[in-house]
């Protein structure tokens, strides 16, 4: 099959910066400053995409993600991305903590890549990873914060969550001080065959925070090209206040 991608990629409404970065094959933001971005992909058979929210505030979140992008780009051009996808936190890992110095920064991610027509998911912390097939929506990512593990024990119901004041409270991201005693522990998909039709979303916390599961699956389902189910559902998080960034990169399978 083939595969097509758009990436877009907004500061928001509330920040003076985007601590954002995306990747989609070959291609991500280089220059830390950039706003407001956007790309597009076509490939057949497979794909390769990224989002990464950074960590740590101006001039800290953004190289974080920058890095994590940068070390994504360099472990795909070896071969089979799922099968090093463990490698790959640990390099990025490591990168990120040597730039950092005493900033702190660090960024959370959320992997899709695609090989001979079967999709593999990968993330640390909140950015998620959806699948949409007909017209329902799958959440293919683990979300590694304190609020997921409360709804996971019956102590909070998914509504109570999404306000909880916990809920940007992770445990798992790039930039964790394994020497410290953190175990790095990214979550990794199973297998899923791609079937025509099904669209693909990687996105930070600035969507899902902002715009709700139910309605970023009427969008998708919509019938609107690619980049404009890509440019309605930013429009809904910034017209819902945009109080974080936000990135949005879809894939399409034809």
């Amino acid at each position: 099959m083939d595969y097509k991608g758009y990436l877009i990629s907004h500061g928001g409404k509330i920040r003076s910066n985007n601590e954002d970065n995306g990747y989609l094959d070959g291609q991500y933001r280089k220059d830390d400053r950039c706003f407001f971005w956007k790309c597009n992909h076509e490939k057949k058979g497979s794909i390769l995409a990224g989002v990464f929210d950074g960590v740590g505030g101006e001039d800290c979140g953004e190289i974080a993600s920058r890095i994590a992008a940068e070390t994504l780009d360099s472990i795909g051009k070896k071969g089979r991305v799922s099968a090093m996808f463990e490698k790959y936190v640990h390099i990025a890992n490591r990168k990120i903590l040597d730039a950092a110095d005493d900033s702190g920064m660090a960024s959370t991610f959320v992997l899709l890549s695609v090989e001979d027509d079967v999709y593999h998911f990968c993330n640390m912390g909140d950015s998620r990873g959806y699948l949409l097939r007909g017209r329902k929506l799958f959440k293919m990512t683990k979300d590694h914060n304190m609020v997921s593990k409360m709804v996971a024990r019956g102590v909070l119901t998914p509504e109570q969550a999404r306000n909880h004041p916990d809920r940007h409270t992770i445990y798992q991201y790039l930039g964790m001080r394994t020497d410290e005693g953190m175990v790095i522990e990214p979550y990794i998909g199973g297998a899923v065959r791609a079937l025509k039709g099904d669209i693909c979303l990687l996105c930070s916390d600035g969507l899902t925070d902002m715009v709700t599961e139910v309605k970023i699956a009427t969008i998708l389902a919509g019938d609107h090209l690619l980049e404009d189910k890509a440019r309605i559902l930013l429009e809904t998080a910034l017209n819902n206040g945009g109080r974080d960034n936000i990135t949005i990169l879809l894939t399409e399978s034809k």
